[in-house]
């Protein structure tokens, strides 16, 4: 999913402003959640769970080593629940990584010198007074033509993330409907939801 709508010029203007920045924080971040992630990993595997859970299915355990293993069990689903946090937020961050490419796309559609003025305003940091300059234009000339590409980009940036909305959710409809063919191939015959609903005791 490529993220929410644009509401409007302003939203859009904010958000170019700010995208080389939340493009270089995003990759920190993936950086930094990788990295952790990996080190709940190992820590983990440091805790020799498999060798203790053998011994204890064996019969051999002592009540320190029951002590020991009710402790163990009891980190272990703290460092996954750990993971899953960590897996959430990436997930999080490249829902917006995407966001981030699908602007960047949408300013290659437009045409050369919209797509040159927004680059040089929003991804060069260029005040009006320079880009004004740099064309050899009045500052009035290229603020109107800068909210002329802004209205253009903003069309297009919100036709893109409906489409990839409704692609979404074509999948997953997709995904869901071959997930129950799947199960009801698995099933025997006669094993549907209303015979399992009808079966003594689940009425």
């Amino acid at each position: 999913m490529a993220g929410k709508r644009f509401e409007n010029r302003e939203q859009l203007k904010t958000y170019l402003a700010e995208i080389r920045e939340t493009e270089t924080n995003i990759r920190m971040e993936m950086t930094r959640v990788r990295e952790n992630i990996e080190s709940i990993s190992e820590a983990l595997a440091r805790r020799s769970l498999h060798a203790l859970r053998l011994d204890y299915a064996g019969g051999k355990g002592t009540p320190d080593q029951d002590a020991l293993f009710h402790a163990l069990m009891a980190a272990e689903r703290d460092v996954e629940k750990q993971e899953y946090d960590a897996c959430l937020t990436i997930r999080t961050l490249e829902k917006e990584s995407g966001r981030i490419r699908l602007v960047y796309d949408c300013i290659r559609r437009l045409s050369f010198n919209e797509a040159g003025l927004i680059r040089i305003l929003y991804l060069e940091k260029l005040s009006l007074e320079a880009a004004a300059e740099r064309y050899g234009l009045s500052k009035s000339t290229v603020y109107k033509r800068q909210n002329a590409a802004l209205d253009h980009l903003l069309n297009i940036c919100n036709a893109a993330m409906d489409r990839a909305e409704r692609k979404c959710v074509s999948s997953g409809r997709i995904r869901a409907g071959r997930e129950e063919e799947t199960m009801a191939a698995l099933l025997p015959a006669g094993t549907g939801e209303s015979s399992y609903a009808a079966a003594p005791g689940r009425a």
